[in-house]
């Protein structure tokens, strides 16, 4: 999970993580323990399909197939915008940083 699921994401990473987890056989819930392996294999099998849904990146986690992560420095995307009248959300403090990307206006003038 760490290596394909962890803080960088893409595709085929992703792929190959629900792939393993895919051919993995939980145990029949006989106790806490066989139970809480259960639940857990479910918990990563969910937590690799929401992540293949998921394109963009998100706070600390990042797609590195995202194409706005192609706008970094030193590998640390920018997701941020300081003080812009584009970089300013509807109710935001000008001059506070936001979570606004010009990708996420394409994405919606695409839709």
């Amino acid at each position: 999970m760490w290596e394909h699921v962890g803080l960088e994401r893409n595709a085929i990473g992703l792929g190959a993580a629900s792939a393993r987890l895919a051919a993995w056989r939980a145990p029949g819930a006989r106790d806490r323990r066989t139970a809480e392996d259960r639940n857990l294999l479910e918990l990563a099998r969910l937590t690799v399909a929401a992540a293949l849904a998921r394109t963009g990146s998100v706070g600390a986690h990042f797609r590195s197939d995202d194409p706005a992560v192609a706008r970094t420095v030193d590998g640390i995307a920018d997701s941020t915008a300081v003080g812009t009248a584009a970089g300013t959300a509807a109710g935001a403090v000008a001059g506070a940083p936001t979570t606004h990307r010009p990708a996420d206006d394409a994405v919606r003038e695409a839709a």
